[in-house]
């Protein structure tokens, strides 16, 4: 059974604004389906206690926010709930920094260079890239 989705409300930096316009434009893909693809990814590869130093650290700077509604599961808003309280962060400070965490992560996978295939085997006779053995006289 799918989990319900709940509608909350969220400020976000005017840069994440605008870096989800360009990649809704450029995939295809709705703002709102990009916004919680990243806060997913962004859950997953950090903890809520990094989130809540680094909006320690940035609570002085104050730089304008554009408020977005976006409904997000139902368990991932009771999980943010949650971990707000027990890092006595405001949920949508969760919400920011994870966000932030999941696009930069996707970023750096696109970004990637493409793994070359290592040989698994060499013939007789080949050097390690794969050319001939070059002998020397004794």
């Amino acid at each position: 059974m799918p989990s319900t989705l709940v509608l909350t409300s969220v400020s976000l930096d005017t840069d994440v604004d605008e870096a989800l316009k360009a990649e809704a434009v450029h995939t295809g893909k709705s703002k709102a389906s990009l916004f919680r693809h990243h806060l997913r990814t962004g859950m997953k590869a950090t903890t809520a206690q990094r989130v809540a130093a680094s909006y320690a650290s940035r609570f002085a700077i104050q730089a304008p926010l554009i408020l977005r509604t976006i409904h997000v599961d139902g368990n991932l808003e009771e999980r943010l709930r949650a971990e707000s309280f027990d890092t006595r962060t405001p949920k949508e400070a969760l919400i920011r920094g994870y966000l932030r965490v999941g696009m930069l992560r996707n970023q750096a996978i696109h970004e990637a260079p493409p793994q070359q295939p290592r040989p698994t085997h060499r013939t007789a006779g080949t050097t390690r890239d794969g050319g001939p053995v070059r002998r020397t006289a004794a």
